[in-house]
This record gives C-alpha cells, structure tokens and sequence, in this order.
C-alpha cells in the first residue's frame, strides 16, 4: 500500500488527537467552573463557545507544530529511528507541559475568575509553600492528581503513534515531499494564527453578553503565552506624563509627579495601625447584603467609610505595594519582586521622614511574595514573620491564624510604647481568608455559616474585631488610627461587567472614635494608591506626594483603574473598559444608559487614555528611578 503523506500522517493524527483532548478538558473546565456563573446559558451557546474554543486550541497546536513538520520533511528524504524517538521526545515534553497548564487553568480560574498567566511564577520562589498548598487543598490536589493520571495515559498513546508505527514501503519523490511540506506548512500557518484575516486575539473569545461564556473558548496555555511579553509604552512619553499630571493636579514642571502638600494646622503624629486583610471583598460585608462580617461592619459604621474603593490587583503583592507605596500594578507584573530593585516613598517613607518607627506584620514565610527583600528596603525598620511565633500555633501553610498574629502585636506594639516615645506605624496583613481554609480550634469563635468558606470570613472578620478589643484596653489606643483595607477582592458573584466587580470592590475603613469626630459612608470613587494622601489628610502633616494617590477628601476621582493581570481595566459607576495589551479596548455599560453609540465610544477612549498615560507614567518613572523620598 503506498503512503502518501509519509510521516506526515503521525503530525495529522497527533494534531487531532490533541484538539479532541484539549477539548474534553474544556468540557471538564465547564464542568468544574459553571457554578460561578449566576445567570441560565442556552445549550447552544455553550456549543459556539466550543466551536470557538477551536480556533484558541489550534494556536497552541499550529505553534508546536512547526518543528515536527520539518523534522517529518526529513524523515520523508531520510528515514531514521532517531528522527522518530526526536519527534516522540518533543511532543511528550510540550504536551505534558501544555496539559499541566490545561489542568491548573481550572482550580485558578476557580480562583481569580481569569485564566492562568506567567503570574504563576511570582510563587517559584517559594516551591515548598506552593507544593503543600496543592496538597493541603483537596481541590486543588484532584486536579494535581488528574493530570498525573491523564499525562501516563497521553504518553503511552503518543509512544504508540510515534515508535509503534511501521511506515510501508513506498516512493516519493523529493519534489511531492516538498509540496506537501509547503501545503501542510500553510495550512498551519492559519491555524497558528487562529483567524485568517489576522491573528487571534484575547478579545475574540467574546460571542455573547455573559463574562463567564466568554472565557470559555479561552484556554491557560494561550493565556499563559501571551502573558510573557507586556507593553507599556502607547503614546509619545511627554505627553503621557504631561496628561498624568493634569490628572493628578501636578503643576510642578518635569517630568515627574511631585507635588508639595501643605496643611495650614498642626501634624499631628497618630499612631498607625493598618491592617490589609487577604481576600475581603465588599461583598462580604453588609453593604453588599451579607451577614458575614459583624465585626467589620460594626467599625464601618462607627468611623470613615469607603464602598467605592478598588484594588489595583488581584494578588496579595499588588495590595501591598498600592496600598502603602501608591504604585498602579502593571500587567501581571509582580512589583515585589527581587529584579526590580527600586524604592519607593509612599506611608512608610513619609512618616520615616516625620519620625516613625514602622513594623510590617504578616503570618508566613517572610520569602512569599519577596516579602523578606521588598518590605525592609523600602522604609521598615521590623519584619515579623513565621519564625516570630511559637511552633504549636502554626496551623497551615500560611503560618499562623489572625488572632495569633495580632495577639503577638499587641505585646509588641504595647512593649514598644513602654519603651519609646516615637510615633509608630504597624502594618497587619492578615492570611487567613486563603486557601486552604483552617479554622482554628479552642478559640472563643463560633461560626453562622455552614459552609468553610464563609466560615473563614467570619472569622477574619472576628480576629480583627477581637483585636481592636484588646487595642482599645490600652492608653495608646486612644492615639491610634485603625485603617483597613483589603489586599484584593475574591469571586462571590459574576456580572455583566467583563471582569467581576467583586474581584476587585473592597472596603476602606478609617477607625477611632478618639480622633474621628465625625463617622460616615462615602460612595466617592477611591483605589488603593489613594489610601496614602488619605491618610495623611487626616494626620495633617505636611509632605511631598510623589505617588499616584488622591486625596478623595478634597479630590474627585474621575476613574478608578487596576490589573486584571493579562488585560487592564478602567471603571467608574456606569462604564466598565477592558484594555489589551495593543491598546485596543471593549466598553460595556454597568447601568442602563441611553447614549448614543458614537458618545459611548468617546468614553471608552476617554478611559483607555486615562489609563495607558498613567500605567506609562509610572513605568517610566520605575525606570528612571523616581519613585523614592523627596527630602524635606
């Protein structure tokens, strides 16, 4: 029998083999994920974003592709066992890869309500910490255990495909070779490029209204990929700064964000105590109409309130680094990580300058996140780490529980007072509210909810409404002004909005009744960098603002924008952008509003511009070595 593709015919079975598995997983990821849908999807719906899901599966196969068509041309001119073990080898390593990614896609899309990207490798290095949460978590550890199953299998099978098969005697000549190599290499071109008018793009994954549908056809190797490579740079570099600094209200000259801040009453050096709680969104709250978060709710009704406050991220290191430094997180970039070796000012370095001392608290291993390299060098004179607290107290992964960790502050914050006069600034940042959840034993906490995930917020929410208890039996309480704030939303509903607003809608809470004289709920528009010049509006202190942060007090907010790591979005109450990293954009409307199309457009322009120029901005800055402390 004459073979007329020759050992083409492995590539064309190994291409379909592969887009029947990539799309079983896809049906497995439906079947795992549909839950965070919250609204009824027609069956053939479902099926276009199937069919869809194709042409994002043939990106990532057309690409592995190119080398084993060359290497079956060779075969075809000069057959060698050797030849076949290389093409074994190369699709064994790059599938198996490529279904590992396919397999974690699922538990962190479960997560982050986004496909995977390279901010996987803002945890590579701590592999231990990573490893025992795979395995402390038994969702997570299925889909660990799948994919070892389902690799086996798929080896086995591509070894028989590839080594098992007995090519025929037969004649071709090198001229039908060549054709078909150039025939076949065209026809992965397009496959490659997913479209053939241009190349795919993230933004063609959307075939209906529904956020969660349009995901579907998406897959975490694609996502992943395109991740690699960030832009920043979308308009000339004076004009992007000169339009931040009209944003910003700069009118110094340069090229900089610098602007003098000065109160006309005496500073006043509170005490600071912040806590930045992991995964609180304000749908937890009452303010969303839910009953887990007494203690918290409490407190935002008995000081300064903020419900229209957004995160500039999804991860804990891109609250860390907003909140106290009043950075923009760019992309999926990690901004704690070792390689970018730039200070910032922010709440540290400006109350350093007035005569702080500042302590970071956290209940892990001070190496998650490069916590241990970014936070003393940037203005903090005290780490306090997992190694601080006693052995039995350690419950998880994540160290220890809240309570524990603010228990050893209140001895440290109360010996610290007996031994100085100086001002301090302490910052929480609290774990619990993570994966996986432990709730800990022989506590004076009993849970409403019968479900641990709810549970866990209510005890979040319990430790900190215990910890300002025993913070206010002291005298240095009356001096001392609570902020709280969250790291990062987390996905307790979806929406119409392209990314959901509980992701990223957090609290922000100014409490003491000894220094607020006035309590009240704000629905003005703040983000995470704001919380600095908000701060230190209300300590009256004179100092230089060298950040992205408005003081809401006496500013208006016109947007609010943040990372959803592959896309950037930009918001307010009625519009929702979602910005690509070619700098196009989508807008989809978050109220009923009757506009005219051509005035929608002019918004989404509005806000895409606003939010390039300042992500640009700050890059440049970063760059150019700008962020740090203007002296005094």
């Amino acid at each position: 029998m004459k073979r007329i593709f020759g050992s083409y015919k492995i590539i064309i079975i190994v291409t379909l083999l592969n887009y029947l598995l990539f799309s079983l997983v896809r049906l497995v990821f439906i079947f795992s994920t549909y839950h965070l849908n919250h609204s009824d999807i027609h069956s053939s719906l479902l099926f276009r974003a199937l069919l869809k899901g194709l042409q994002f599966d043939g990106v990532v196969i057309g690409y592995i592709n190119f080398i084993p068509l060359i290497i079956a041309f060779i075969l075809n001119l000069y057959e060698r066992k050797i030849l076949y073990k290389t093409l074994f080898l190369y699709y064994a390593i790059i599938y198996v890869l490529s279904y590992l990614i396919l397999f974690a896609d699922i538990p962190y899309f479960t997560f982050f309500f986004s496909h995977i990207t390279t901010v996987i490798f803002n945890w590579a290095n701590t592999p231990i910490m990573m490893l025992r949460q795979i395995l402390e978590d038994t969702y997570f550890l299925s889909f660990f255990i799948g994919f070892l199953i389902f690799a086996f299998l798929f080896v086995m099978l591509l070894k028989k495909i590839c080594l098992c098969y007995q090519p025929l005697s037969f004649t071709i000549s090198p001229l039908k070779n060549l054709i078909l190599f150039l025939l076949l290499l065209v026809i992965n071109f397009y496959i490659a490029r997913g479209r053939i008018t241009a190349p795919i793009k993230e933004g063609h994954s959307c075939i209906s209204s529904n956020t969660y549908v349009n995901q579907i056809p998406l897959n975490g190797v694609f996502t992943f990929i395109k991740s690699i490579t960030y832009k920043t740079n979308y308009y000339d570099t004076d004009y992007a700064i000169n339009t931040t600094k009209k944003i910003l209200n700069v009118q110094n000259a340069g090229n900089h964000i610098k602007r003098d801040i000065v109160f006309n009453d005496q500073c006043n050096k509170y005490n600071v105590i912040m806590i930045i709680m992991e995964g609180m969104t304000l749908y937890h709250t009452h303010f969303k109409n839910n009953n887990l978060t007494y203690e918290l709710d409490t407190l935002s009704l008995n000081g300064i309130t903020f419900t229209n406050m957004w995160s500039s991220g999804k991860h804990t290191s891109n609250g860390i680094y907003s909140i106290l430094y009043a950075y923009p997180t760019i992309w999926s970039r990690r901004p704690t990580s070792s390689s970018i070796r730039t200070q910032y000012c922010g709440i540290p370095g400006t109350l350093k300058q007035l005569g702080y001392v500042n302590t970071f608290f956290t209940t892990h291993e001070l190496s998650f996140d490069n916590l241990q390299e970014f936070i003393p060098q940037n203005h903090f004179d005290s780490l306090i780490g997992i190694s601080h607290y006693k052995p039995e107290d350690i419950v998880s992964v994540y160290g220890v529980p809240d309570h524990k960790m603010f228990e050893y502050g209140i001895r440290y914050i109360h010996r610290f007072t007996q031994q100085n006069s100086q001002p301090f600034f302490v910052c929480f940042l609290t774990t619990s509210n993570h994966t996986p959840y432990v709730i800990p034993k022989n506590i004076h906490f009993v849970p409403k909810s019968k479900e641990l995930s709810k549970q866990i917020v209510e005890y979040s929410s319990w430790a900190i409404g215990q910890f300002i208890k025993q913070c206010s039996q002291f005298e240095w309480y009356k001096n001392t002004l609570f902020v709280l704030v969250a790291d990062h939303g987390f996905l307790v509903q979806s929406d119409n909005a392209f990314v959901p607003l509980s992701i990223h809608n957090i609290p922000l809470i100014f409490y003491n009744p000894y220094i607020l004289k006035t309590k009240y709920i704000s629905s003005d528009l703040c983000m995470q960098a704001d919380v600095y010049p908000m701060l230190m509006n209300l300590l009256h202190c004179n100092y230089t603002n060298n950040t992205f942060g408005i003081d809401i007090f006496n500013q208006k907010r016109r947007f609010v924008f943040y990372s959803d790591d592959n896309i950037l979005v930009c918001q307010n109450d009625s519009f929702q952008v979602r910005i690509h990293k070619s700098g196009s954009s989508e807008i989809v409307s978050l109220k009923s509003l009757n506009l005219p199309f051509n005035e929608i457009q002019k918004i989404k322009n509005i806000m895409t511009e606003y939010t390039l120029t300042q992500i640009q901005t700050a890059n440049y800055l970063i760059n150019h070595r700008q962020t740090s402390c203007t002296h005094q």
